[in-house]
């Protein structure tokens, strides 16, 4: 049985163990030590490490040394966003189809509404393991892998943070405990079809 987690981590609450780094970080790290100095390096890798070994799937996402990983399901993806203020209508063409177009138009709150679609996006492309050019593709109809059912999740965490989730489980999961902070807002996943 499958029990969906999302872990999240503020750079102050990292608590990073260089010595418990995989190999592929290590490897990772000896090629450019430099990473070992930024807070997303420190705080990302130190929520991979509380992962069992061997590592179930996971998907991890970091931003200004805030981090949050996501693991639970056969397949997973995750991303995160704050909610700085954009020019949303220019960006929007470059990834968004003429339906999500319609729907970020309809919707009260620009900046909410900009980052549940981009971060929804962000994780299906992640648990897919798509190329970024084919985020325009990616949809609210994007089907699951074979034999799987796509959950969807968003949180605002930490007051700031927009994250959403995406879960593939041939039945269907619990939604994912949230570890690292308290300070988490439910909303509405990103489910507009392109119908």
């Amino acid at each position: 049985m499958f029990a969906p987690v999302l872990y999240y981590t503020a750079p102050q609450g990292a608590a990073y163990a260089p010595d418990q780094l995989d190999d592929s970080d290590r490897t990772r790290l000896q090629h450019a030590p430099q990473l070992e100095q930024r807070a997303d390096w420190r705080s990302s890798r130190a929520l991979k490490q509380l992962l069992s070994q061997p590592r179930p799937p996971y998907s991890l996402t970091h931003k200004k040394g805030h981090a949050v990983l996501l693991t639970g399901a056969p397949v997973v993806g995750v991303d995160m966003e704050a909610l700085w203020p954009r020019d949303f209508t220019n960006l929007l063409p470059w990834f968004a189809n003429q339906a999500e177009q319609r729907w970020f138009n309809a919707q009260p709150d620009p900046a909410l509404a900009f980052y549940r679609l981009w971060t929804f996006k962000e994780a299906l492309l992640k648990a897919l393991h798509a190329d970024f050019a084919d985020l325009p593709r990616l949809t609210a109809d994007t089907p699951a892998p074979v034999g799987l059912h796509w959950q969807r999740y968003a949180w605002l965490l930490a007051g700031e943070w927009l994250v959403s989730a995406v879960l593939a489980a041939p039945t269907p999961l619990p939604p994912p405990r949230i570890i690292g902070t308290a300070d988490v807002q439910h909303l509405p996943a990103y489910t507009a079809t392109c119908a």
